[in-house]
């Protein structure tokens, strides 16, 4: 059983370097067991060199690097070599340079090599077997910064406990990548069941002297160079036998080591192997196998992070079954744990190490088998978490929860468990899962206000041991509902952008929509431009992350039964693996309305939405999106297009749309800051109305001006998103125009002057918050009640 960017500073260079029968080279130093952790982040240099190889190519470092990569453009198939020198003039063996992996995450025809431990290199000699007219070395400054563990956290009593595992933040993880200048994520992190292990080599040295830093170029790499945003792979174990915690999943409590998934067991999508990311956990042993086994610590390491994984989800290690995609429907059937040839033409984890699978597979098992049995387990089976898998779910009439236990459990019927809470009306509607990790959905017609929990009975499980656990009741957290009544102020909101969108729609649309448009949720203008055919359809707007349909749209989308599907955005943010995959949540058409950019996505939407002579257009800026976010309301009330510009210009694909729609007048949103002046005196040419500006001196006193021009006092409700992000509101404008009621932007905590103002003047029926309590708060909330119309 078992236990529970130019932008970046230099923070030193690593070198390490030895005169060998008097020519200098580079020598890989003995692995040294580091002594304490991090615990900062540690800001990797990273300085770029273009250059042209044709034949020998010499060249200069513009720092001394611990790593280097180099990637270049087209010719997957190029055979590259690199040597390192200190001084120009001696160079180490040459290496060929293995191509990395680019995931699912990949939108260019980039051929990327992996990071490199160059110990502190000034030059680098390349080598390639053609013509290569754009290359890219990248040389990188991982910081002298070394972590460790305690030598006890490796040693268990339990076969297949969880090890030890080395925190992002003990390793010196520089969360700061995974943000743009906004402050948005433009990777969000998306959950799926576990199904399979995939193991890579990072083809690295074989004793690296700091791989925490080679951790850390990693993710830089992955970050900045590929434009990830986070690192790839799931976990990465050193030849020490260190795990180190790969991609982000979630804040952990104190002392709670990391499982890179989220509350409810589910695994965080990183991306390691194309097509294989989903539901598919990526460890990286840290050097290259091709001629030579991993060492007998990172195997140790290895058997029991496999051994615990498959005992927590299920996966019989020396099995094979078929891998089912839950993005694209792609279906394949290899071995549960398999090297990464497995699943594509590399040479990766190589030759040498993929020979050892089998007996790696066999040792798993026996690490299992170990762990079980009468008399070698006596301990009843614990829950680990019950947890709302939708945060305060308002409105909606579908709610999930995750049970884990620390270890397989058999027996488990819905029986075992009750609703708890003062809402009433809801019932079980399914309850799945295996081993250690269930997921239960509860659904209700008619709810009525309240609260909503989930209570596991004593003894109702029984582990693989034969003990009956837990050996009290266990509770989850609560979810809060409130019904849609007038007079309250209720709150749609879920674990992350996807999650809320789903549970908006949810709380909108009955099944049978006509249309659901789907957008990307890492960027915000194809959304915002699909919110005014959203309500006039009417049909939700719906997210999904690159390559990634998250499994909380998808159930939506199962829910809605839509009559047609539509896509905004080009395959650069919606693939087209992701509109094959669409086919399968409607019996008509998934279709796509996409541009080269912003502005023309925007002009496509309206080309496909809007006859000529519309009363109205509405024109934003693409480049922010409060102003466009809380005019979109107004655009689907005119009802006429929501149009972008960059500030100075009007696109060409704008004006040609502006010039086929003739709109009886013109709407400017935003001061002259975002759409200039100069722009608004060319938009007199496409109308023979007028051009009106609305515009405050701010987000949010601009969204309370649109507001004051379209609405009369007494409106039915009123729509509050935070004014510091945009994901929480996508999908809101839609719910808003249909309410019908303005969109209101808060600064976290505060309700703004202006805002207040507003929501006086309003006096609404009822106020619907958008998003959770970490960007509106629970005590704004309770706040805005006093605006309520008595």
């Amino acid at each position: 059983m078992r236990t529970r960017t130019n932008r970046l500073r230099r923070v030193g260079a690593f070198a390490l370097m030895a005169v060998l029968g008097g020519s200098l080279g580079l020598v890989v130093a003995p692995f040294v067991r580091p002594a304490a952790s991090i615990g900062h982040p540690v800001t990797v240099d990273s300085r770029e060199v273009h250059v042209v190889v044709d034949g020998e190519q010499i060249v200069a470092l513009p720092i001394a690097a611990s790593h280097v990569a180099v990637h270049w453009a087209g010719a997957p198939d190029a055979v590259v070599t690199i040597a390192f020198s200190t001084d120009g003039t001696t160079f180490d063996d040459p290496a060929t340079i293995e191509p990395d992996e680019m995931g699912d995450r990949s939108e260019t025809a980039e051929t990327y090599g992996r990071v490199m431990v160059a110990q502190g290199a000034h030059y680098v000699r390349l080598n390639a077997d053609r013509v290569l007219t754009d290359v890219t070395v990248v040389a990188m400054d991982g910081g002298n910064e070394t972590v460790a563990e305690p030598d006890t956290a490796y040693t268990t009593s339990a076969a297949s406990a969880q090890p030890a595992i080395i925190s992002r933040a003990a390793w010196g993880a520089d969360e700061s990548l995974r943000f743009d200048d906004q402050g948005l994520e433009p990777w969000p992190e998306v959950f799926e069941k576990v199904q399979k292990i995939v193991i890579h080599h990072t083809a690295g040295p074989n004793y690296d002297p700091n791989p925490a830093a080679t951790v850390r170029s990693i993710m830089r790499y992955d970050a900045i160079t590929k434009g990830w945003t986070d690192i790839g792979y799931n976990f990465l174990i050193d030849s020490g036998g260190h795990i180190y915690e790969g991609r982000h999943s979630r804040t952990y409590a104190p002392g709670e080591i990391p499982t890179g998934e989220d509350a409810a067991g589910l695994l965080v999508t990183g991306a390691h192997a194309f097509e294989f990311n989903s539901g598919v956990i990526g460890i990286a042993m840290m050097g290259t196998f091709t001629n030579r086994d991993i060492t007998s610590a990172a195997r140790a390491s290895l058997e029991k992070l496999i051994a615990w994984e498959s005992e927590r989800h299920g996966i019989d290690p020396q099995g094979a079954s078929t891998y089912v995609n839950a993005v694209t429907g792609a279906a394949r059937s290899f071995p549960n744990i398999a090297g990464h040839r497995n699943v594509a033409a590399t040479a990766c984890p190589g030759g040498v190490f993929y020979a050892t699978l089998p007996a790696l597979r066999k040792a798993v098992a026996g690490r299992i088998s170990a762990a079980r049995g009468v008399g070698v387990d006596a301990a009843p089976p614990v829950v680990t978490a019950i947890t709302p898998t939708t945060i305060s779910p308002t409105m909606s009439r579908s709610l999930g929860f995750g049970i884990v236990f620390n270890e397989p459990v058999i027996d488990l019927t819905e029986a075992d468990l009750a609703i708890t809470g003062t809402s009433t009306g809801w019932s079980i509607a399914s309850l799945t899962g295996s081993a250690a990790v269930y997921a239960v959905t509860l659904t209700a017609d008619s709810p009525t206000p309240g609260t909503v929990g989930l209570t596991l009975a004593a003894d109702s499980v029984t582990d693989l041991s034969e003990n009956l656990g837990p050996a009290g009741p266990v509770d989850s957290g609560t979810s809060t509902w409130v019904d849609d009544l007038g007079g309250t102020v209720t709150r749609i909101a879920g674990s992350d952008r996807y999650t809320t969108a789903a549970a908006i729609s949810a709380a909108t649309f009955a099944p049978g929509v006509p249309v659901a448009y789907i957008a990307t949720g890492t960027k915000y203008p194809d959304a915002l431009a699909g919110a005014v055919p959203g309500a006039l359809a009417p049909g939700p707007v719906l997210l999904v992350s690159g390559s990634t349909i998250p499994h909380v749209v998808a159930t939506e989308l199962t829910r809605l039964a839509p009559g047609r599907i539509v896509i905004l955005g080009g395959i650069s943010v919606v693939p087209t693996s992701v509109q094959t995959a669409l086919a399968g949540y409607t019996t008509g058409t998934v279709t796509r309305i996409a541009g080269v950019d912003r502005y023309d996505t925007a002009a496509a939407i309206s080309a496909a939405t809007f006859a000529p002579d519309v009363p109205i257009a509405y024109v934003a800026t693409g480049k922010k999106f409060p102003d466009a976010l809380a005019g979109a309301v107004a655009a689907a009330l005119g009802p006429g297009p929501m149009l972008l510009v960059p500030g100075e210009a009007i696109p060409p694909s704008v004006a040609a749309e502006l010039g086929r729609l003739k709109p009886g007048r013109i709407v400017v949103l935003g001061g002259a800051s975002v759409v200039s002046s100069g722009v608004q005196a060319a938009l007199a040419d496409y109308t023979a109305g007028t051009v009106t500006r609305i515009a405050g001196i701010d987000r949010y006193a601009t969204a309370a001006a649109i507001s004051a021009a379209h609405f009369d006092p007494g409106v039915p409700v009123v729509y509050i998103a935070t004014g510091d992000n945009y994901p929480d509101a996508l999908s809101g404008a839609v719910a808003a125009a249909l309410g019908p009621g303005p969109l209101l932007l808060v600064a976290g905590g505060t309700i703004p002057p202006v805002v207040a103002t507003e929501l006086t003047r309003l006096k609404p029926g009822r106020i619907v918050i958008l998003g959770g309590v970490a960007v509106v708060s629970a005590g704004l909330q309770a706040r805005l009640a006093s605006y309520l119309a008595p």
